[in-house]
C-alpha cells in the first residue's frame, strides 16, 4: 500500500472491508451496515484515526492493519470523496466500545465472539476471599495476605485463569475523592485490551482452586494516606480474569471489592486513645490474622461477565 499517498486522504470517507461487526449488549450480532468512516488525522506512530460518520466511534488503525485503499468515483461528488479501505483486521463495535481483531486474509470477515451461542456451555468462576495471614509492616509498607478460593460452576474448563488485584486506601483530607470502582474499571479495561494471560491456569468444570496472594500498600503511599488521619481504610480491589476455549478472544471476569477491618475485640491501646476498635492504626503495629475481618464494600464492585 502507498502510505504516503494515503496520508493525503484526510477528510475522505471510506467503507471498510470487511464491514465492521456490530453486537448488541448480549453479544448477539446485529444486521450488517456499510457505514462510512472519515479519515480524521494521521499520527506520528504511523496510524490513522477513523471516525464512524453515523455513530461517532473512533478507530485507531495502524499502517500495518491496512492492505489497500481504492477510490469510489460513483459516490464522490464535489469536494466529498469516497472510497474503500481493505483491512487486515476486523472491527467490532458494541455499545460505545470498539476493538480490533486480526483476520486470516485481507478483507476477510471474522466471526464475532460466540457469547450468546456458548453462554449455556461456558465456564463461570465463583470467587470467595478470606484473610490469609497477618497484616504486618516492614520496609515495603503495609502487607496483606488473602486466600482466594475459585470454583468453576460452569460446564466447560476455564482457561488462562489469573487473579488481578490491588489494596487501595483513601487519603482522607488529602484526595478530593476515593473511587475504587474507577480503579477497578481501569484495571479491567487494561486486561481486556490484551490477550488472555498465557501464564494463567485451568480450572475444569466443577473443580476448585486455592491461591494465597499478598498485596501491599507501599511506604510512600502509606505516608501519604496518613497525612491527615492516623488510621487506614484498606480495600481489596480487583477481579479474576479467565477465558473459554470455544471463544479464545474473549475475556470473562468476576469482580471483587472488599473492605479490610480489625475485629471489634477490645484493645487497651484503643481504649486509652479513645479509638475505634474496628479501625486499623499503623502506629499500633502488626495485626494477627485472627483479628482481621473482610467485609463486602458499600461501593459495589462485584460483577460477573
Amino acid at each position: 500500500m502507498n502510505w504516503a499517498k494515503f496520508k493525503k486522504a484526510v477528510g475522505m470517507r471510506f467503507q471498510l472491508t470487511p464491514v465492521a461487526c456490530r453486537l448488541d449488549s448480549n453479544g448477539n450480532e446485529l444486521p450488517e451496515l456499510s457505514d462510512d468512516w472519515i479519515v480524521d488525522a494521521f499520527s506520528d506512530k504511523e496510524a490513522v484515526t477513523l471516525r464512524n460518520v453515523r455513530t461517532g466511534h473512533i478507530a485507531e488503525i495502524g499502517k500495518d492493519h491496512i492492505y489497500d485503499f481504492r477510490s469510489d468515483p460513483t459516490r464522490s461528488k464535489g469536494d466529498i470523496k469516497y472510497g474503500f479501505l481493505v483491512l487486515k483486521m476486523q472491527v467490532f463495535m458494541q455499545a460505545d466500545r470498539l476493538w480490533l481483531y486480526p483476520n486470516g486474509r485481507p478483507g476477510e470477515r471474522v466471526e464475532p465472539p460466540r457469547s450468546s451461542r456458548a453462554a449455556a456451555e461456558r465456564p463461570w468462576i465463583q470467587v470467595d476471599i478470606a484473610i490469609g495471614g497477618p497484616l504486618y509492616y516492614n520496609v515495603n509498607g503495609a502487607n496483606f495476605n488473602f486466600l482466594f478460593r475459585l470454583k468453576n460452576t460452569g460446564r466447560s474448563p476455564a482457561t488462562n485463569v489469573v487473579i488481578n488485584g490491588r489494596v487501595l486506601a483513601p487519603a482522607i483530607g488529602v484526595d478530593k475523592e476515593f473511587n475504587p470502582i474507577a480503579a477497578q474499571r481501569k484495571m479491567s479495561n487494561a486486561m481486556r485490551a490484551a490477550r488472555l494471560d498465557p501464564m494463567g491456569f485451568v480450572i475444569f468444570s466443577g473443580d476448585s482452586a486455592v491461591q494465597q496472594i499478598g498485596f501491599n500498600i507501599p511506604v510512600e503511599e502509606l505516608k501519604r494516606i496518613t497525612q491527615r488521619v492516623e488510621f487506614i481504610c484498606p480495600y481489596l480491589v480487583g477481579f479474576v480474569d479467565y477465558g473459554y476455549a470455544a471463544d479464545p478472544r474473549c475475556h470473562h471476569q468476576t469482580g471483587f471489592l472488599d473492605e479490610v477491618r480489625r475485629s471489634d475485640r477490645p484493645r487497651p491501646e484503643a481504649a486509652a486513645k479513645n479509638r475505634s476498635t474496628l479501625a486499623i492504626f499503623p502506629d499500633e503495629g502488626d495485626i494477627a490474622e485472627g483479628d482481621l475481618r473482610l467485609y463486602r464494600s458499600p461501593f459495589g464492585g462485584e460483577y460477573a461477565d
